[in-house]
């Protein structure tokens, strides 16, 4: 049994997009998820969803483009850090 949730949408978002592009479905997604749930702090449900997002989706289609997974969730932070911060979220 798997430390992590799996993905509950095998045909598409993160998984599924894998499987389309010829990688390990299952070894990438538990990186994934071990990155969103230990490093970024997201709950295993909040992980699953992200990734069986469109979201996911493409961030499996970055993978193909050299862009890790570590690099697009820093990106990703980071842009939502700064469009809060410019509409005054004092969270």
């Amino acid at each position: 049994m798997s430390k992590y949730l799996q993905t509950t949408n095998e045909g598409w978002g993160f998984y599924g997009t894998c499987l389309i592009n010829g990688k390990n479905a299952k070894k990438e997604w538990n990186k994934a998820m071990k990155l969103l749930v230990e490093e970024q702090e997201l709950s295993q449900e909040q992980a699953r969803d992200l990734l069986d997002s469109k979201w996911g989706r493409h961030a499996a289609n970055e993978l193909d483009c050299g862009h890790s997974l570590k690099w697009q969730v820093e990106t990703w932070r980071s842009y939502f850090t700064k469009s809060l911060l410019d509409i005054g979220y004092q969270g």
